[in-house]
């Protein structure tokens, strides 16, 4: 609960991003194993469902480092010779990491049953356009599943076309365009 709170206010603090990526992979490190895999479970359906044409799955993997446990996530990809490459998130593409990040921002929405409201700033201007549509189809599931209100912050015109209502901003006036 304390670091629940501590994370909730470090993310309200501007640029304290680093911060608040340490305090959730605390969190995550405290989690029982069977939360692990409950995450890992969500992560890797929300990848097959946005990387259709790739064969991607996560492990989150806890180490113990001077007794410090660390959380390491991997990313593997199966080849279409079955052969598996493993790396560290951190060697991946943003696109992989965007949507990472947004499930483990749903996911701490759903263990500490916070309002289901979640404000996504840009979160999603480095996933290539052929992704899009399949991001739309996650956010949809998500929507439905867990009741979340999305609101999506954005210049990008294609992503503004996911949404079920967009508003234009300018110069401080609100105006529905659909």
């Amino acid at each position: 609960e304390i670091l629940s709170q501590e994370l909730k206010n470090t993310i309200k603090k501007e640029h304290n991003y680093e911060l608040a990526v340490d305090l959730m992979k605390k969190l995550v490190e405290g989690m029982s194993r069977s939360q692990i895999v409950h995450l890992e479970t969500l992560i890797n359906s929300a990848l097959s469902t946005i990387f259709f044409d790739r064969q991607y799955s996560v492990e989150l993997v806890i180490t113990e480092l001077r007794n410090t446990n660390n959380l390491q996530i991997l990313l593997n990809e199966v080849l279409d010779d079955g052969q598996v490459i493993k790396t560290k998130l951190d060697d991946n593409g943003f696109g992989v990491k965007c949507i990472i990040g947004f499930i483990l921002q749903v996911y701490f929405i759903i263990y500490y049953k916070q309002y289901p409201i979640l404000f996504l700033d840009e979160a999603f201007t480095q996933l290539s356009k052929q992704y899009l549509p399949y991001l739309k189809s996650l956010i949809n599931d998500l929507a439905s599943k867990y009741g979340f209100t999305f609101v999506l912050v954005t210049h990008d015109r294609d992503i503004m076309e996911l949404s079920d209502r967009t508003y234009l901003v300018d110069k401080g006036k609100v105006a529905l365009v659909n």
